[in-house]
């Protein structure tokens, strides 16, 4: 039940994704781009967006989840670009839902919109990640906030940084898995172990 971004190029008029199944998990290899004049992508049912590459998806609202719940996950970048003037989003889902953001970087903005560039959830889940910027900006209610009002600019989640550095990289909760991009870096911070293979 995976859909495999590899290096994509998604352009159209209709939404990017289109999204009825169950559970799916959209994977990202690469760096792929979803621009649509209507939402980048649309989901109604519970789907997981995670791998290693890079997602830059912009549309009316930039992701759009619909009575269901929204995690990204294990290393990705997500860029979510709301262009939609009026109540747009980012990120946006329904009331009674969930946005889960674990081990990676995500960032949100509207660009024409009064709206929170991350809105509606009525939950979000924050693991190995933190609210970076705007500095001060917290969850609170359905949106992300600075002194009480939804931020409108970029709101931007990063991993957890870890004081170890490999060929000038910074080890992050994000890229742990995987530091150089090419499966012979890794480390464990929970044994305070890294892993060098073939290298």
């Amino acid at each position: 039940n995976v859909l495999t971004l590899n290096n994509a190029v998604i352009n159209g008029n209709t939404n990017g994704i289109q999204n009825y199944i169950a559970g799916l998990t959209i994977r990202l290899v690469g760096t792929n781009s979803i621009t649509s004049s209507s939402a980048g992508i649309y989901s109604s049912q519970n789907l997981i967006i995670e791998g290693m590459g890079t997602l830059n998806v912009s549309g009316t609202h930039g992701i759009y989840v619909n009575g269901c719940n929204l995690t990204v996950q294990n290393g990705c970048t997500l860029n979510a670009t709301g262009t939609g003037s009026g109540g747009y989003s980012g990120i946006y889902g329904t009331s009674g839902r969930s946005l889960t953001i674990s081990n990676c970087k995500v960032t949100a903005v509207n660009g024409n919109s009064t709206a929170g560039s991350v809105y509606g959830f009525s939950n979000l889940y924050m693991n190995d990640v933190s609210i970076t910027s705007p500095t001060g900006a917290v969850w609170s209610g359905n949106a992300v906030k600075l002194n009480g009002t939804a931020v409108t600019s970029q709101v931007v989640f990063s991993p957890t940084p870890y004081n170890l550095w490999v060929k000038g990289i910074q080890v992050t909760s994000a890229n742990a898995p995987d530091i150089l991009g090419d499966g012979k870096v890794s480390y464990d911070a929970e044994e305070n172990e890294l892993t060098l293979e073939g290298v």
